[in-house]
């Protein structure tokens, strides 16, 4: 079951509980809660979930938590990007933090992305793990629903080396 909030000036929230599938029990239980912020240049968000029943959760863990929060902002050259993605998993002691930065400036009848991201993993009794990545493209619309594209990704992974991608396509949305 879940609530929508009426929209006040921009701001409005959505919450959503999924009851258990035991019937003697709410320890399966799961629960979201998030905030969205739209006013003019501005888009937030900010949202909290616990899980204690889906494929992440094993016998050796009870719940995850995810909190997720990301902010832009539109300076006319330029739309801005800031995330913050960051899971608790209760039992294992795994947990994640992943921060992103970008940015898309129209050009030429399209727009440049730019974007970089960090993902720390830490689990018990593990060394933690690091992944770096930085991305460029390039996406020109054909109408709404097509366009064409053209990225790359610098990847790296802790000390396991790195690895460059390179992609284009042309995208149609149903």
């Amino acid at each position: 079951m879940g609530y929508y909030t009426p929209d006040f000036g921009g701001l409005s929230g959505r919450f959503v509980y999924a009851l258990g599938e035991a019937s003697d029990s709410n320890a399966s239980n799961n629960a979201v809660a998030m905030l969205y912020l739209d006013k003019g240049p501005l888009t937030a968000s900010v949202a909290f979930q616990r899980t204690r029943t889906g494929p992440a959760i094993t016998k050796a863990s009870w719940a995850q938590s995810v909190l997720a929060a990301g902010v832009a902002y539109d300076i006319s050259v330029a739309k801005l990007f800031l995330q913050y993605d960051g899971t608790r998993t209760s039992g294992v002691s795994l947990s994640t933090d992943t921060v992103q930065l970008g940015a898309t400036i129209p050009m030429l009848s399209g727009k440049f992305m730019l974007s970089v991201v960090q993902t720390s993993i830490r689990a018990a009794n593990q060394p933690d793990i690091r992944r770096r990545d930085a991305g460029i493209g390039y996406l020109y619309a054909f109408s709404r629903r097509t366009d064409a594209y053209a990225t790359s990704l610098y990847d790296k992974l802790s000390d396991r080396g790195s690895g460059f991608t390179t992609a284009i396509g042309l995208r149609h949305k149903f």
